[in-house]
């Protein structure tokens, strides 16, 4: 991602990377990721692939407080 930002910085262009978070490596870096990116998105769909049904909810809740604390934009989708 750094890589990226830097490209961009050279080009004097500059678009926000997003991460997925859909596996549980992701969930297990999760501020690491959410440093990482200009901002975050929960795919509840994959997670509930990964984990069980009943937990998807509290990994969104951390990632979402997460993002906020950080000011970083988040987008929740299936």
């Amino acid at each position: 991602v750094a890589d990226v930002h830097r490209v961009m910085d050279e080009e004097g262009r500059r678009v926000p990377v997003i991460a997925k978070v859909e596996k549980p490596q992701a969930v297990d870096n999760m501020e690491d990721v959410v440093m990482a990116f200009d901002g975050v998105m929960v795919a509840r769909g994959d997670l509930a692939v990964e984990y069980p049904l009943e937990k998807v909810p509290m990994v969104q809740k951390r990632l979402i407080e997460l993002c906020r604390r950080n000011a970083k934009p988040v987008i929740v989708a299936t």
